[in-house]
């Protein structure tokens, strides 16, 4: 396969049944036109298109403060939902497949006018190879993923014996940890704990994704109760072999330590009775959220990230953001 043969557009993809098709057998939650209907226009589905076919797809931010403009993982997502259809089962046969692929989009990106340039791609997409050759500078993230499924007991087994007595407290004190179908208590939550942090920033989108989007078909909620008072709750995404933790919140009246993962514990043992292969953490790079979820015993998975800068823009980003840049 040829990148010559390929061709790289927006798709307008509220409208497009070729794209929704594609979606549903190719993509993930991230690429489902009912999630992405919640985004403004700054969000942008791409397609990379042989003749009138569709080989991938994907989705970028693009905005513009000033004169910078930038092209970068959309908000509230884990990275770029690039989802590809692969032709081939024979190794070396994919794996030029994927190359071709992956080489025509650092192409155009190399190509495009931006000031900026900030991706991450999902932990399943590997070969970034084409983004080095041109320039951009490739670095690892890291999540946590937990494979499933496993016995209650292999996954309290795997978990630090500290965590495994929190949840274990909890309990003994006789909190409740129960799935809720009122999302809007969940959002209060998770919306006031933020703030709290003062990390609330798309906040539109989230409440989009709380009352349109969120159903009990697609996402997971558990609320840890003391008594009739609610004090933590964790809110999931639910795609088609994965379980996505997006949001968490909590009652900071409450010094319950068990509570968050009761809720956290409980949305585990959920995506292992429903069938799902991996309960993923959406590992952050703050070391006490990583040493956190770090304890419930997941493999820490890394993903990758391409960035590049104008030459000026670089040298600023490589003072504000060591090492991305």
């Amino acid at each position: 396969m040829s990148r010559t043969e390929f061709k790289i557009h927006k798709i307008n993809f509220r409208n497009d049944a070729f794209y929704s098709a594609f979606a549903k057998a190719h993509g993930a939650i991230f690429n489902s036109i009912e999630l992405l209907s919640i985004y403004p226009e700054n969000l942008e589905v791409m397609g990379l298109f042989k003749g009138n076919e569709i080989i991938a797809v994907w989705n970028h931010w693009k905005n513009k403060r000033g004169p910078i403009s930038f092209y970068r993982t959309p908000p509230l997502m884990p990275g770029n939902a690039l989802a590809i259809s692969l032709k081939s089962i024979n190794n070396a046969t994919v794996s030029g497949e994927i190359k071709a692929v992956m080489m025509s989009i650092a192409d155009y990106y190399a190509s495009m006018k931006w000031s900026i340039v900030s991706l991450n791609f999902p932990p399943e997409i590997i070969d970034l190879q084409p983004f080095a050759w041109r320039g951009f500078k490739v670095i690892s993230f890291y999540t946590y993923r937990l494979p499933l499924p496993l016995t209650r007991e292999a996954i309290m087994e795997r978990m630090h014996f500290k965590l495994r007595n929190a949840i274990a407290k909890a309990q003994a004190d006789g909190l409740k940890c129960l799935r809720v179908a009122d999302i809007s208590l969940v959002r209060n939550m998770v919306l006031s704990s933020l703030e709290r942090k003062n990390v609330s920033a798309y906040r539109h989108i989230m409440d989009d994704l709380f009352k349109n989007i969120a159903s009990e078909a697609n996402s997971v909620a558990f609320v840890s109760y003391d008594g009739e008072k609610p004090i933590a709750a964790s809110f999931c995404i639910i795609d088609k072999d994965k379980v996505f933790y997006l949001f968490g919140g909590y009652d900071h009246l409450s010094k319950h330590r068990g509570a968050g993962a009761l809720c956290l514990f409980q949305s585990i043992l959920f995506a292992n009775e429903i069938g799902k292969s991996i309960f993923d953490f959406e590992g952050s790079m703050l070391p006490k959220v990583e040493r956190y979820f770090r304890d419930f015993g997941a493999d820490l998975t890394p993903y990758y990230s391409v960035n590049k800068a104008n030459f000026l823009l670089e040298m600023i980003m490589k003072i504000k953001q060591p090492g991305k840049f």
